[in-house]
């Protein structure tokens, strides 16, 4: 495996974390942003370093950064990230389609 691939609605899920904490403090949102695209990287290396929530969506795996869960899928030549949000969210309602 040799990259992470962004869905559409992650990368507004990035957008939205990113808005909210920089409201308070923009150099604490690049640090949280810097964080999870650390996690991608780790994913490219190690795709099954998450745990299988396959029971949300067949293949779907999720690994926590801080407070927040990236939500992904492993594929044949990259790591397919779908969602990333706060983990006091509900999930289940996120999983019906994608992009």
């Amino acid at each position: 495996m040799n990259e992470f691939v962004l869905s559409k609605r992650a990368e507004a899920d990035i957008d939205e974390i990113w808005t909210y904490i920089a409201r308070n403090d923009r150099q604490a949102a690049d640090r949280q942003i810097d964080r999870i695209y650390d996690r991608f990287e780790i994913l490219v290396q190690q795709p099954e370093f998450g745990e299988s929530v396959g029971y949300l969506t067949a293949g779907l795996r999720r690994t926590r950064v801080g407070n927040y869960i990236i939500y992904y899928e492993i594929e044949p030549d990259h790591v397919r990230i779908r969602r990333v949000f706060h983990g006091a969210r509900d999930v289940k309602k996120f999983f019906g389609s994608d992009e």
